[in-house]
């Protein structure tokens, strides 16, 4: 993440959604696995304020 021009380090608990091939993928990465994701955040439902982590693409760092 960028802000105000400079790289900031995130740390938070969410759940991760992921599907198709990025799920399958992920399925076969070992537990402990530093990874970089990409995706978007969303809300869990229309009407579910919780947050998801949707995964489009990732990789083992």
């Amino acid at each position: 993440m960028t802000e105000a021009g400079r790289q900031r380090t995130l740390e938070f608990e969410t759940e991760l959604v992921a599907f198709g091939p990025v799920a399958e993928a992920l399925a076969r990465v070992p537990v402990g696995s530093t990874l970089r994701l990409t995706g978007f955040i969303d809300r869990a439902g229309a009407r579910n304020p919780r947050l998801e982590a949707h995964v489009t693409e990732f990789e083992r760092m």
